[in-house]
């Protein structure tokens, strides 16, 4: 029987230059337990798999795999894992030493918990992780894949990831209501924060934010199609009234004929009011959602 306790559950695409800041810091938790990292390469294009040799640890595990989606990498890094707890994040969080172990500390409580904590976006990842104070990266997800965690025995009840989820969007939040019906209870601590790198670039990249929306909607699609209630439509935008309300201003401000100026450089976003980025944004996501275009 393995004595690891918990395995962190990292899926990496193209995120080279991050990840080489964020693994050593999740190899480095301050615990009296035995934990192993497992990253699974999403069939990464830049150097992924080199930093990850780099890193070479007795307690790395590393696979290399086709391009398939983040639910396709989570499940075979936890096909490998020998923890009994399941801890998510993402290769684009940093995490403080006492991370795993605020986590694990929930676990010894109640064996059928679905943990999550603070995430904390931070535009450096240089510098060092800003202090915590109360109700900072607060949210009511309760499981979000960059900082979750549950047992392999629940994850093992739930089915694991969809992996029909090959884009953006929406693989976490079907995963939970499985897992709710299995047994998961949500749970927030408090101090097991994550701290989730959003540069001002992408921030400010209309275009990418525009084709991440659009991944959205269609797996907000999928995910409704396996879900068919109305409170997973309102969720994914694609019940009737929101369709309406789009179709309409699409008409009367030609947003997606915006959308692909924007998305084929033909317009500067920079000429756009904030509103207007708003409303494009939205639209990416609803209009999939619904089917059209």
């Amino acid at each position: 029987m393995s004595k690891i306790q918990a395995s962190i559950i990292v899926a990496s695409w193209n995120r080279a230059q991050i990840l080489e800041k964020a693994l050593p810091l999740l190899l480095n938790q301050e615990v009296d337990f035995a934990f192993e990292v497992v990253v699974a390469d999403d069939g990464s294009t830049d150097n992924t798999l080199q930093v990850l040799e780099k890193m070479a640890s007795p307690r790395l595990k590393a696979l290399a795999l086709p391009h398939r989606g983040i639910s396709h990498a989570r499940n075979r890094a936890v096909e490998s894992a020998e923890g009994r707890i399941l801890v998510f994040a993402d290769d684009d969080c940093l995490v403080k030493p006492d991370f795993l172990r605020n986590h694990l500390e929930k676990h010894s409580q109640n064996n059928n918990l679905a943990v999550t904590g603070p995430i904390v976006n931070i535009e450096d990842i240089d510098g060092p992780l800003p202090s915590m104070r109360p109700w900072k990266g607060w949210h009511n997800n309760p499981f979000p894949g960059c900082n979750c965690s549950l047992s392999k025995e629940l994850y093992t009840k739930a089915g694991g990831f969809w992996e029909a989820f090959t884009e953006y969007g929406w693989e976490d939040m079907e995963f939970w209501l499985r897992a709710k019906k299995a047994g998961a209870s949500p749970c927030f601590a408090p101090k097991a924060a994550v701290f989730h790198f959003k540069p001002k670039s992408r921030q400010r990249d209309l275009a990418l934010q525009i084709r991440l929306e659009r991944q959205r909607g269609q797996m907000g699609a999928l995910f409704y199609g396996r879900h068919p209630k109305a409170s997973v439509s309102f969720l994914v935008k694609k019940n009737p009234v929101m369709g309406m309300m789009d179709s309409m201003l699409n008409r009367l401000l030609k947003l997606e004929d915006t959308c692909r100026q924007v998305e084929t450089g033909l317009l500067n976003p920079d000429t756009l009011s904030p509103l207007m980025h708003k409303l494009l944004v939205l639209h990416s996501e609803i209009s999939r959602a619904q089917g059209r275009f």
